[in-house]
């Protein structure tokens, strides 16, 4: 799904004001398939802060489509990848991976993708978590079910 720049900052707009609120639906109403770019491209940001937000968003996520779809939440991987070159501010790509059973036992797999600059990250150059991407090029995280 891409959305026009009106659209774009309406979202932003939506997601910053829901995030605010601690309004998870809100956040999700705002644009799901967006959601890595928008909130990543708002305002900069500690590494730790950028996980914990998405995991919230993982979470919501899950519950969401396992009521809505009858679906069941099986396991799923964030991967965030960095990409190798000299530059200042360095992309980082997200991939998370959902893995769903419906009633029948088909399995039904879900995608989400963003990216987010290093220079977005407040404390880039210090964290022990981006230094260990940084230097692997990749870390990996499991999806758990919300508790």
């Amino acid at each position: 799904m891409t959305l026009s720049e009106e659209e774009n900052k309406k979202a932003k707009k939506d997601i910053k004001s829901a995030l605010a609120k601690g309004d998870l639906t809100g956040v999700l109403k705002a644009g799901i398939d967006n959601f890595f770019n928008i909130l990543c491209s708002s305002k900069p940001m500690t590494f730790q802060q950028f996980i914990e937000y998405t995991g919230i968003f993982h979470d919501k996520f899950i519950l969401d489509t396992c009521k809505q779809e009858h679906l069941n939440y099986v396991g799923g991987k964030m991967l965030i990848e960095l990409e190798r070159n000299n530059a200042e501010a360095v992309p980082i790509q997200l991939c998370a991976d959902f893995y769903f059973q419906k009633p029948n036992q088909e399995w039904v797999m879900k995608k989400r993708k963003g990216h987010i600059n290093s220079s977005s990250i407040t404390d880039w150059d210090t964290n022990e978590m981006a230094a260990n991407l940084r230097e692997t090029g990749r870390i990996e995280f499991s999806i758990e079910m919300p508790e």
